[in-house]
């Protein structure tokens, strides 16, 4: 069946958004290494402080506001270089991690938008969603934990917490969703072979 031009420009729409996304993907990975490794005063990690009363300026010293000050960041240039090399995996496996969920949901919207969403290939993009949210939200838990680390020794905080981000909470979110999108895939198997089963029937 030829497709209508209602549904070639809603697929063109989906790419668009998609690589929309994409380029946004790659300029906050971009923006995340250059905050991280690209002060001339080392390498650049958040850390939880304890709570203190502060008084800051913002929109360029315009005005000033009291606040309570619950994270800061350091700076090293003493850091060691595995941590450096795990904190430099934990970005590209964000940025990769979020490239091919990206790239999965444009391929799930274009076979809904033909009509086509229950075949043996989506059943496989779920499967590389799932994948891909484990073993990136993995790489991203074990280097931001190694890299942090490595981190506050060089600065003499080697018993501080290596940022408010870091540890399972942090990418508890992503598991589930791989844990979702596993049952998706569980799911759409059973909806390919009903609808084999019903194939001629109506």
């Amino acid at each position: 069946m030829a497709t209508t031009t209602r549904e070639r420009r809603d697929a063109a729409t989906v790419v668009g958004v998609g690589i929309l996304a994409a380029l946004f993907t790659l300029y906050w990975g971009a923006m995340r290494a250059w905050q991280t490794f690209g002060s001339p005063d080392g390498v650049a990690w958040n850390i939880a402080v304890d709570e203190t009363p502060a008084n800051v300026t913002v929109g360029s010293e315009t005005g000033s506001v009291d606040v309570i000050v619950r994270e800061g960041v350091v700076y090293s240039d003493q850091v060691n270089v595995v941590s450096v090399v795990m904190i430099a995996v934990s970005v590209v496996a964000s940025v990769l991690t979020a490239l091919v969920v990206i790239a999965c949901v444009v391929y799930l919207a274009r076979c809904a938008l033909r009509g086509d969403l229950f075949r043996k290939g989506t059943i496989q993009v779920w499967n590389v969603i799932a994948g891909a949210l484990i073993g990136g939200g993995a790489l991203m838990l074990f280097g931001d934990t190694l890299g942090g680390n490595g981190v506050l020794a060089a600065v003499g905080l080697g018993d501080a917490d290596a940022s408010p981000s870091v540890g399972f909470q942090g990418y508890a979110p992503m598991f589930a969703v791989a844990i979702v999108c596993g049952l998706m895939s569980i799911a759409f198997r059973r909806g390919v072979q009903l609808q084999k089963e019903t194939e001629g029937l109506v």
